[in-house]
C-alpha cells in the first residue's frame, strides 16, 4: 500500500545498515583505532576519572613542544571524548562507548536520508538508492566501526539539512527550528573543527531569513546567538591554553594547482566508492569516464525524444 511504502522502506534500511555493521564488525575489528582514536580514549579516560580534560598520548610536534605532559585536550574539537566519557557512566569500556557512538551515527544519517528526501518530494525508491550506497560504502562502515568522529560530524550535516528543509517547508513560522539550526552548527564545530563551515553556512542561512521574514527576526537572532556561543567557548578555551582559538595548529599546507584538481577527481570518485577502494587517474580511467558520461548524455537526449516527439512539418 502506498502511504505504507515509506515507513517500510526506512525501517528496511535501518535493518540493511545493522545487518552491515554486524557482518562487518570481525572484519574490520571494531572497535578500530586509529592514532587519533587514542587520544580521544585517553582524553575521555582522564575526563571520567575526575581528572584534567588532557591526554598524554602527545602525536603532533605542536603538543610535544607545549613542554609538559599532560597536554590540554585541544588539538581535536571537544566534545567527543566528552560523549565517550558519559556513556562509560553506564559500566560500557571507553572503547565500546566509542564505537557505539560512532554506529549510531552511522545509522542514523540512513533516517536523515529519508527525512531529507521525503521532505523535498523525492520519490522513495530513489531515497532507498542512496541508503544502499551509504550502506554499503567501504568509507562509511569503516569510520562506523572506528573510534572516530566521522561518522557523528556526518549525522549532524544532515540534521542541519534536514532542519532547514522543515525550516523551508514552515516559512519560518516555527522559531524552535531556526534555534535548533544553530544548536546543531554549533555542536559540529564541538565534533570536529571543520565545522565551522557549517557554522557560516547556518548563519548565512538565519540571516536570509531574518532579512526575508520578519516575524522570524528573533527565532534566527536566537539561532546565531546559540551558535556563537557553542563555537565561541570551544575557541576561548583553545586561546586560553594554546594561545589560539584553533588549538594549536598553526601550520598551513601549501598545494599546487594541479594538485588540487587531482586530489578533487578522487574524492568525487570516492563519494561513490570509499576511500579505501584505490582509484588512479590514468588514461583507462579518464576513457572510462568519458564513456560513462557521452552514455548518459545519449541517455537524456533519448529520453527528451520520446517525452517530447517532433512536431510533423
Amino acid at each position: 500500500r502506498p502511504n505504507l511504502l515509506k515507513p517500510a522502506l526506512k525501517w528496511a534500511s535501518l535493518l540493511a545498515g545493522l545487518a552491515a555493521l554486524w557482518l562487518s564488525y570481525g572484519q574490520i575489528g571494531a572497535p578500530y583505532i586509529t592514532n587519533d582514536g587514542y587520544q580521544y580514549l585517553d582524553a575521555a579516560s582522564n575526563l571520567a576519572s575526575g581528572q584534567c580534560f588532557c591526554t598524554r598520548v602527545a602525536l603532533f610536534d605542536e603538543q610535544v613542544a607545549f613542554g609538559r605532559m599532560p597536554i590540554p585536550f585541544t588539538h581535536f574539537a571537544p566534545l567527543y571524548p566528552v560523549l565517550i566519557a558519559i556513556v562509560s557512566r553506564t559500566g560500557i569500556r571507553l572503547e565500546t562507548a566509542g564505537y557505539l557512538l560512532s554506529a549510531f551515527g552511522f545509522l542514523a544519517v540512513i533516517w536523515l536520508m529519508y527525512d531529507i528526501g521525503f521532505g523535498l518530494g523525492v520519490k522513495p525508491w530513489i531515497v532507498a538508492c542512496f541508503s544502499v550506497l551509504w550502506i554499503t560504502h567501504a568509507s562509511a562502515l569503516l569510520y562506523a566501526s572506528t573510534v572516530g568522529t566521522e561518522s557523528l560530524f556526518a549525522m549532524l550535516l544532515l540534521s542541519l539539512a534536514a532542519l532547514i528543509v522543515r525550516d523551508v517547508r514552515s516559512e519560518g513560522n516555527n522559531a524552535v527550528l531556526s534555534v535548533l539550526i544553530g544548536a546543531v552548527a554549533g555542536l559540529s564545530y564541538g565534533i570536529r573543527y571543520p565545522g565551522i563551515f557549517l557554522v557560516g553556512s547556518a548563519v548565512v542561512y538565519l540571516l536570509a531569513r531574518l532579512w526575508r521574514t520578519p516575524r522570524a527576526r528573533w527565532g534566527a537572532i536566537a539561532g546565531i546567538a546559540v551558535a556563537t556561543v557553542l563555537i565561541g567557548s570551544v575557541q576561548v578555551r583553545n586561546a586560553i591554553y594554546t594561545g589560539s582559538w584553533r588549538g594549536g595548529f598553526q601550520n598551513s599546507g601549501h598545494q599546487t594547482l594541479p594538485g588540487v584538481v587531482l586530489d578533487v577527481s578522487r574524492v568525487l570518485l570516492h563519494l561513490v566508492v570509499g576511500d579505501r577502494v584505490p582509484m588512479h587517474l590514468d588514461l583507462p580511467i579518464i576513457a572510462l569516464g568519458l564513456s560513462v558520461g557521452l552514455l548518459l548524455f545519449v541517455v537524456v537526449l533519448s529520453w527528451r525524444n520520446l517525452n517530447h516527439p517532433a512536431s510533423d512539418i
